[in-house]
């Protein structure tokens, strides 16, 4: 719902209903993300949703390549295993 570029530190900052698809086709819900264009980060400290095919992982924080390819989540605090069209948003 709401981005700003800080061009002084080549950094940009998305907040609230922030989706991410990879093109795996994961996907990453939060409220807040923010990319570094020089070190081709994206990270969260914020609640994180991570829907895989057969797994939903939630936790707070998250560091990723700018691509959503490569991702740590930090502090997890769930995993959900689901069939593949069992739990549709």
């Amino acid at each position: 719902d709401y981005g700003i570029a800080y061009e002084d530190r080549d950094e940009m900052t998305v907040r609230d209903n922030v989706v991410v698809i990879n093109t795996k086709g994961e996907k990453l819900n939060t409220e807040e993300l923010i990319w570094e264009r020089e070190k081709e980060k994206i990270y969260s400290d914020k609640f994180v949703k991570v829907k895989r095919e057969d797994e939903i992982i939630m936790g707070k924080g998250l560091v990723s390549n700018q691509k959503f390819t490569e991702y740590t989540i930090k502090d997890i605090r769930g995993t959900i295993n689901v069939e593949s069209e069992e739990f549709e948003e």
